[in-house]
This record gives structure tokens, C-alpha cells and sequence, in this order.
């Protein structure tokens, strides 16, 4: 009996381990939603939907992002990300695929919401300008000026106030902006490293090569040796790893407790700054990116976005595709790796996000004292790409889809940042309902249907139809769905399940607190704040674009998202992609999809 007892008390105690191992971050289901471990929430876009679709709606429209990652059996390098601040609330349903890199052992989780931070934090005094951004060389971090908001209520304004005050920036000597979150509700500390512009910089033909490089970054250096740095992790159970799962931004991330910080950061920082780039070491990165590619192509909605992509983006900085392909996974060589980080890891490229219970000036004068003597290489950033959609369906043949269909259609969005761009992401929260209900309930044409927006410098939606075994007509019922919103219809408040149409105005309140709940959601670690800090910098041009979120979407009328439906969906080329078997593509008329 005591056998009995002793076998059964360990069985719990190991899952009670694993469940905070996976509450940790170390690993992270196929899903939207921050990663603990990198925190970064982004406007990446994905590939692989296959462990996703449970058949339950699309995940929502969402605001600022930069990739998360998913862990991936492979090399503790995740496959999946997020694309969006928010995501209402409804999991992982267009499964923006991202390629985070690096080991990812067991990381601590905050679990503080922003609001409580804000409430709890000590920072220094704000004021409503952005210019201390440029901040003084190697000096004290300033305090952080956040632009001014325009009509905003008083609980608006106070959550918006009560962050700012706990903002402060400062530049290294190099001019690498910081950008410091004060956050003492935790003692998780959170470093991000952001490199701007990530495949504006890759040559096509070494796609993926930041990523990799990245990689290789984290698996010895200088200083630490790959099985000093995975032994370090583990026994401060803190993560050093990175995130290329976006076409515009990648990041080289600590996250640690705070007792743990200095020793850490110094690994951490000789990962960056003298990364050991060892033969067998690269070679074992290089494979894992292949395995992760082979899957990737390998699952039919991957494969469709990937091939989507590749059109859609080819005039684009977007090109180099940043999972790679298979002819530049088989031709990048570890002297490509050498010469890539030497000439693209620059200054120039550069910004630190930090966000923990910091003290400002001390943090900034230990990252001057590392990433504050990294040379200048006269980079210059690319500017905001365009991206110009022109109506056009590619059909795919698949022979492994199995009888089944998947599709895919991309649409350009408007300004980031602008009044249509904002109501198109609380349009789209309920265009997912509205798609699930005459797709999948009306006519039961397919397993799981979805929309999103992507927010890239050059913005872009998607709508994304999961399993279908009638290709040939699943389009005139997503026509149905986007022809109910752009007439000013949507599905009644919290009855979606009766599939009850009514005006907009009707349900709006319902889709603007489920939407900034969502955004809230998204806040659950310093880490994934830091990513929403770090994108809405480089992305919106604002790092606290993020915080009026809320502003933003409470201020949308029913008015404004029919005008922006019916400017930039209904009456607005899409670019398509329809994956199958090919008596399944014979049956499709292509003249639908040109409408």
C-alpha cells in the first residue's frame, strides 16, 4: 500500500509539474495568444492551421503584433504565432505561422494583467510628446512622452495615464533607442533586442537566414558554451531565445527572474554580441529549419499560404519568405550565417524593449555598457511598403489533401493606424461569427472558416476556409456573410448560436468589450507587453499606440465599419488560392472569384 501511495504521489507532483511547465511558457499548443517565453504578439501571418481548426469560429481582428511563437518538438523553436493584440477570445483560428528560434526551457509567468501593472507600478512622470524618445546618449532613461489622444473617457484616459507614468526611454551611445516598462507587479524581468526591417534585408535566395541566424545565436557563444547556456536556463528556469515570425521585425529575447537577472543578462548578451557560431551547432539548427519546412509544405493550409504568399508578396520586401524555402534551406552555409550577422546586425537596425521592476538608469547604463559598443554600419531602414492587390485565384493542385479543399483570400487593408483600420478590426470580430453562421452552420460547407487582419507596415486581411468538400460553392457563402456586414447586419449579442441577424448597431457594445478584452488577454506576461510595445514602435510609430486601444475601438460607429466593408472587402480585389485534389479544382469556377 505504501508502494501504492509513494507511486501515485509522484505521478501528481509530475503533473502538477508539467502543468506549470506548459503554464511556463516552455511549451505552447498551436494557438493564438502570447508565448510566454518570447511575448511577442505580432503581425505575422501564418502557415500552419492543421492542429487549430476546432471547428469553432475565426480568430479576431486584432491591433499591433509581432510574431509569438510556438514551442516545436524540433529544437525548442516554435512554428506558430500570433498575429494580433487581441484575439477575442477564440483561439488559434488563422494560425499565423511564425518561426521563433532558439532553446525555450521552462520560463516564469507573470500572470499580471496591464491594468494591474499600471495601477501598481512605480515609474517616472510623463508628459503628452513623443520627442524624449531621442532621449541623451548613455544617459539616465527619460521619461516617456506618449502622443496626445484625441475624445477619450475618463476610464480611457486614466488606464492610458496610469502606464505612461510607468514608460521611460533613453538611446545608448550607438543611438539604439530604449524603451523601459516599469512593472512592479511581478519579478519577471523581460528584454527584448528588436531588429527592424528583418526581410526588407534578405536576398531571396538566403530566405530565412535571420531566423537561422538567430538560432545559431542561441546555441553558444564566446563566453558559454551551448551546454553551459541550456544548464544556466534550466536551473533559473529563464529563457534566451529569439522570434523571426515576421516580415517586418525579429527579436532576441531574456526573460528571467529577477534574482537571476545579472548572470543572465550577461549570458544573454554574448549570445548577441559574440555568438560562437559553431559548425555542429548550425548544422543542428539548419536541420530543425528543414524538418519545420517539410511539415510545413507538407500540411495542405500551410502549403496554401505559403504559395499565396509567394505571389501576392513577389514585388514586395516581403518576398524572401522568413521560414525559408526549400532551395534556400539547402543553400545557406554557416560562412552565409557569419557574413549575414556581420553586416545586418547593426545599430542602425536596433531597439530594447525592457519591462520589469527596472530601475531605469541602472538598466540603461549595463546596456550601454554591452549593446552600447556595438559599431554603426550605416544601414538605412527600408520605408513602409505598399502593398496593391490585384483580384486573382491560383489553383493548387494537392494530391495529399484527401478529398478535402482548403482556401485562402488576401486583401489589402487601409492605413494603419487610421479610422477605416480600426473599424475594420472590430468588423472583422464580427465577420467571424458572421462567416461561421452561413458557412459552416447554414450550409455546412466547410470545418472551420475565419477572418483576420495583419498588421505589417504593408497591412493586409485574410479570410480563411478550412476543410471543404465543395470548393465550387463555399464562395457565393462567404459572399453571403460579407454581404450581411457590408449592409450593416451582424449576429445578435451573445446568441450565436441561434444565428439571429441583426443591425450592427444593435450588438455593437457586445464586439467592443469582447475585443478589448481580448486585448487585455494578451497582456498576461511583461514579455508579450514588450512585444506590443516594441511593434506599436516600429509598426504604428508610436510606442504607446498600443495602450488607446481601447479609445480607438470604443470611438467606432455602425456607420464606420459599413464604409470601410464595403471600401476595402466587398467592392475591393482579393487575391486567392484554392488547395485540392484536381477533380476537386475542376469543379471550381474560376470567374467567381474575379467578381
Amino acid at each position: 500500500m505504501k508502494s501504492f501511495s509513494v507511486k501515485y504521489t509522484i505521478l501528481l507532483v509530475s503533473l502538477f509539474g508539467l502543468l506549470a511547465w506548459l503554464s511556463a511558457g516552455c511549451v505552447t499548443p498551436r494557438s493564438v495568444g502570447a508565448n510566454p517565453s518570447t511575448g511577442i504578439v505580432g503581425a505575422v501571418d501564418s502557415t500552419n492551421a492543421a492542429d487549430a481548426k476546432s471547428g469553432s469560429g475565426g480568430a479576431q481582428a486584432t491591433q499591433p503584433s509581432i510574431p509569438q511563437p510556438e514551442a516545436s518538438a524540433s529544437d525548442g523553436k516554435a512554428i506558430a504565432a500570433s498575429s494580433s493584440e487581441a484575439s477575442g477570445g477564440k483561439g488559434e483560428q488563422s494560425t499565423p505561422a511564425a518561426k521563433p528560434v532558439g532553446q525555450t526551457p521552462a520560463v516564469p509567468k507573470d500572470g499580471a494583467s496591464t491594468a494591474k501593472q499600471a495601477a501598481s507600478s512605480q515609474g517616472p512622470s510623463t508628459t503628452t510628446d513623443k520627442s524624449a524618445q531621442a532621449g541623451t546618449p548613455g544617459k539616465a532613461a527619460k521619461p516617456a512622452k506618449g502622443k496626445a489622444a484625441s475624445t477619450i473617457s475618463p476610464a480611457d484616459a486614466a488606464y492610458v495615464s496610469k502606464n505612461l507614468a510607468t514608460i521611460s526611454t533613453g538611446v545608448l551611445d550607438n543611438g539604439i533607442p530604449v524603451i523601459i516598462k516599469r512593472n512592479s507587479a511581478n519579478r519577471v524581468f523581460s528584454i527584448k533586442v528588436v531588429l527592424k526591417g528583418h526581410t526588407a534585408f534578405t536576398p531571396l535566395e538566403k530566405a530565412g537566414i535571420e531566423g537561422i541566424t538567430l538560432a545559431a545565436m542561441t546555441r553558444g557563444s564566446a563566453k558559454y558554451s551551448y551546454d553551459n547556456l541550456q544548464a544556466l536556463q534550466y536551473a533559473t528556469s529563464s529563457s534566451i531565445g529569439g522570434s523571426s515570425g515576421s516580415y517586418d521585425l525579429t527579436s532576441f529575447d531574456l526573460v528571467t527572474l529577477d534574482k537571476y537577472f545579472d548572470t543572465l543578462f550577461d549570458a544573454y548578451a554574448d549570445c548577441f554580441l559574440h555568438p560562437g557560431f559553431d559548425g555542429k551547432q548550425f548544422d543542428q539548427v539548419l536541420r530543425s529549419w528543414k524538418i519545420d519546412y517539410q511539415k510545413m509544405m507538407s500540411d495542405p493550409y500551410s502549403r496554401a499560404t505559403t504559395k499565396l504568399h509567394a505571389a501576392e508578396f513577389a514585388s514586395l520586401p516581403y518576398a524572401a519568405d522568413f521560414h525559408g524555402t526549400e532551395a534556400s534551406l539547402s543553400s545557406i552555409t554557416l560562412a552565409d550565417v557569419r557574413a549575414y550577422y556581420a553586416d545586418f546586425f547593426a545599430p542602425e537596425r536596433m531597439s530594447i524593449v525592457a519591462v520589469g521592476d527596472f530601475e531605469p538608469s541602472s538598466l540603461l547604463a549595463k546596456l550601454n555598457a554591452s549593446f552600447g559598443k556595438m559599431a554603426k554600419k550605416g544601414i538605412a531602414l527600408p520605408p513602409p511598403p505598399k502593398l496593391v492587390v490585384k483580384g486573382n485565384v491560383i489553383f493548387e493542385e494537392f494530391p495529399a489533401s484527401e478529398g478535402l479543399a482548403y482556401l485562402r483570400g488576401d486583401f489589402s487593408l487601409p492605413p494603419l493606424g487610421s479610422a477605416d483600420s480600426t473599424a475594420l478590426k472590430l468588423g472583422f470580430s464580427m465577420l467571424d461569427d458572421l462567416l461561421f453562421e452561413y458557412v459552416r452552420i447554414r450550409h455546412g460547407a466547410c470545418y472551420s472558416v475565419w477572418s483576420q487582419t495583419f498588421d505589417a507596415r504593408a497591412p493586409y486581411g485574410t479570410i480563411g476556409i478550412f476543410k471543404t468538400k465543395v470548393p465550387e460553392d463555399v464562395k457565393k457563402y462567404v459572399d453571403e456573410a460579407v454581404d450581411a456586414l457590408a449592409s450593416g447586419k451582424c449576429i445578435a449579442a451573445g446568441n450565436r448560436e441561434n444565428g439571429s441577424i441583426v443591425p450592427i448597431a444593435d450588438s455593437i457594445d457586445f464586439y467592443k468589450a469582447k475585443f478589448i478584452n481580448g486585448f487585455f488577454s494578451a497582456q498576461e506576461t511583461n514579455a508579450s507587453i514588450g512585444g506590443q510595445i516594441a511593434a506599436s514602435d516600429y509598426i504604428f510609430g508610436d510606442y504607446s499606440y498600443y495602450l488607446k486601444t481601447a479609445e480607438r475601438i470604443d470611438a467606432v460607429s455602425p456607420e464606420d465599419i459599413e464604409r470601410a466593408v464595403n471600401k476595402y472587402l466587398k467592392n475591393a480585389p482579393i487575391e486567392w488560392i484554392v488547395l485540392g485534389e484536381k477533380d476537386m479544382l475542376d469543379k471550381v469556377d474560376r470567374s467567381q472569384f474575379l467578381q
